[in-house]
């Protein structure tokens, strides 16, 4: 999908995106730390909005076009490369990135990395009540066989859950709006012309491009099962 231009693959889409960094001016401008950053979509919107980002893109085809694109003076592969002091960033952003990591232990580590009163700005799903969890557990592991990546968390990780692992890790709402889980245009005209201009140059992307499509349109999860969600949360001074 990096390959042929695919960019804002999380919950609302670009809609989603310009929420959030409207919630982000009550920083001001600062340093923040991108997660999942990708092909720097929303890193050159912060950048342009005066914001000095830190991104973490695990993919390398990613990094490297992220990296022709943007000025960006580093692109960390992971969190726990972060050579940095506590408190280091103004703000933490992370688009359709969280719901598949282990939240208990990453939460407490995007806390140490915000100064207090800073911000941790996110778009992402959650499962709604009552979700069968082992065919969450299933679903988690069949699709991060077949795209690389899941496409709901391991456990069922529904909005309420969200709000309670924040709060015990040091952080209160200060925004949350329920979004539409694609946000992709009906008549995509332009995007359809740059996917064909980039499989043209590289066939061999046809193959995969085509299984996304197929087994992106398969229905892993009952209807209704996933929210859509992109919220803002602030970084207590107080300790945990």
């Amino acid at each position: 999908m990096g390959l042929i231009g695919v960019g804002d693959l999380h919950p609302g889409g670009r809609a989603a995106t310009q929420l959030l960094l409207k919630q982000l001016e009550s920083c001001g401008s600062g340093r923040i730390l991108e997660l999942g950053a990708g092909l720097g979509l929303t890193t050159a919107s912060l950048l342009e909005r005066g914001w000095r980002v830190t991104p973490v893109e695990p993919s390398p085809i990613l990094r490297r076009i992220l990296a022709e694109r943007l000025p960006v003076d580093r692109i960390f592969v992971s969190m726990d490369e972060l050579d940095v002091a506590a408190e280091s960033f103004d703000a933490v952003i992370g688009e359709g990135v969280l719901y598949s990591l282990d939240l208990p232990d990453v939460l407490p580590k995007l806390r140490r990395l915000i100064r207090p009163g800073g911000l941790l700005a996110l778009t992402d799903i959650a499962l709604v009540e009552g979700v069968d969890a082992e065919l969450v557990a299933s679903v988690h592991r069949r699709t991060k066989a077949v795209f690389g990546f899941p496409m709901v968390p391991h456990d069922v990780l529904t909005w309420k859950r969200w709000n309670d692992l924040l709060g015990s890790t040091g952080f209160s709402p200060v925004f949350a709006q329920r979004v539409p889980l694609t946000d992709r245009p009906i008549d995509d005209r332009k995007g359809r012309l740059s996917r064909a201009l980039a499989m043209a140059m590289r066939p061999w992307l046809a193959l995969p491009y085509l299984k996304f499509l197929v087994h992106g349109r398969r229905e892993w999860m009952p209807a209704g099962s996933i929210e859509g969600w992109a919220a803002t949360f602030r970084r207590n001074a107080d300790a945990i």
